[in-house]
C-alpha cells in the first residue's frame, strides 16, 4: 500500500496502463469540469508506451490538482484501483479510466446526487453512458439501452448475478471505499465497482442518474467493453457456453467470499447464492425462481438456466 495522501476534495482515481493514444483527451474532460473541487490521482501499471510521460507533464503544470502515485505494477485495472483507494482519504471517490471523456457537468451532477444521498451509510451513485468510437462517434446514447439493462433495479438479488454499474460513471462517499478495502485483492473479487456495487446494495444505497455524463469509448484494447445486445451478440454467447459457465462460476465465488467477509447470516440472500453450488441442477434452479434472481434479457436467463 502506498502513502496515505489526505483531501478535502472529490478524489479522481485513475488507473492507467499504456494508455498514450487517449490519456490526454481524458484528462483534459477532467480539467474542463464545471466544478472544480477535485483532484486526480494516477496510478500507472507499468506502461511501456508515453504514458508516464504524458502523466509527469500533467502533474508539473497542475501540481495542485492532479498527482502521481508511485507504487510497483498491480497486475491490471482491478488491483489498480483498490491500490488507489488504499492510498488516498477522500470525503468522495470517483473512479476515472484513461481512454474515455467526462462530459462538462459529470461531477457537478453526480455530486448533487450525492450530496442528497449521503446519510454516512455506504451510497454509491453512478450514471448512464453514451457508448462512442475511437473518434468518439456515437454507437448509442445510451449503454443501458444498448445492452438491455434496467440500471433501476439495484436490489442485492439483482447485483449479486448482474452488475448495472459501471466504474467510470460512479462516486461512492467514504463509509463505502472504507468498506471496500477491509477485502484483500483477491481473484473471487470480479472487479472493483461490482464489489462497490455490492456494498452499497447490501449495506447501503445505490442511485442511477439517467443521462449520460461520460463518453465511453470503444476500441480494440479496452479492457472491459460495452456490446450491443443483438442477435449476433446472442448467437455467439450461446456458442461460447464455457464462457457462461466461467461466469456464473465467478459470481458464485465473488458472493460466498463477500458473505464470509461480512459474516452474513445464513437467510441472507449473498449467503445463499454463494452457496447454490452445493445444491442440485434442478434445485439451483429452484433456488433461481423461488427467490426472483435472473438477470435482464430473455436469452441471459435462457444461459443462466442451462448452464447454472
Amino acid at each position: 500500500m502506498g502513502i496515505m495522501l489526505q483531501t478535502d476534495n472529490i478524489a479522481i482515481l485513475m488507473a492507467t496502463y499504456n494508455g498514450e493514444k487517449y490519456i490526454k483527451e481524458q484528462i483534459e474532460s477532467v480539467l474542463f469540469q464545471s466544478r472544480s473541487d477535485w483532484e486526480l490521482y494516477i496510478h500507472d501499471d507499468g506502461s511501456v508506451d508515453g504514458t508516464m510521460q504524458i502523466i509527469d507533464s500533467y502533474c508539473m503544470r497542475y501540481p495542485d490538482k492532479i498527482h502521481r502515485i508511485s507504487g510497483a505494477s498491480t497486475g491490471g485495472a482491478r488491483n489498480n484501483f483498490f491500490y488507489l483507494l488504499g492510498c488516498v482519504d477522500a470525503p468522495y471517490y470517483m473512479f476515472c479510466d484513461q481512454d474515455d471523456v467526462w462530459l462538462k457537468n459529470k461531477i457537478k451532477k453526480t455530486y448533487s446526487a450525492m450530496n442528497k444521498q449521503d446519510d454516512g451509510k455506504p451510497v454509491l451513485v453512478f450514471t448512464d453512458l453514451k457508448v462512442v468510437d475511437e473518434k468518439l462517434n456515437v454507437i448509442a446514447d445510451s449503454m443501458c439501452k444498448y445492452q438491455k439493462l434496467n440500471c433501476r433495479d439495484t436490489s442485492v438479488k439483482r447485483v449479486l448475478i448482474q452488475n448495472m454499474c459501471t466504474g467510470c460513471t460512479m462516486m461512492i462517499n467514504r463509509a463505502l471505499r472504507d468498506e471496500m478495502i477491509k477485502a484483500k485483492i483477491s481473484d473471487n473479487i470480479i472487479m472493483h465497482d461490482w464489489w462497490a456495487a455490492l456494498i452499497a446494495a447490501e449495506f447501503g444505497k445505490m442511485y442511477f442518474i439517467s443521462e449520460p455524463q461520460i463518453l465511453y469509448r470503444q476500441h480494440r484494447n479496452n479492457s472491459v467493453g460495452a456490446s450491443g445486445f443483438d442477435i449476433k451478440y446472442v448467437f455467439n454467447k450461446f456458442f461460447r457456453n464455457n464462457e457462461i459457465k466461467r461466469s456464473l462460476r465467478n459470481k458464485e465465488k465473488q458472493a460466498l467470499y463477500f458473505s464470509e467477509l461480512y459474516g452474513l447470516k445464513d437467510d441472507d440472500i449473498a449467503f445463499k447464492y454463494g452457496r447454490v453450488r452445493q445444491l442440485s441442477k434442478i434445485r439451483r434452479i429452484h433456488f433461481y425462481i423461488v427467490n426472483d434472481m435472473y438477470m435482464n434479457g430473455l436469452s441471459r436467463n435462457i444461459g443462466l438456466f442451462l448452464y447454472c
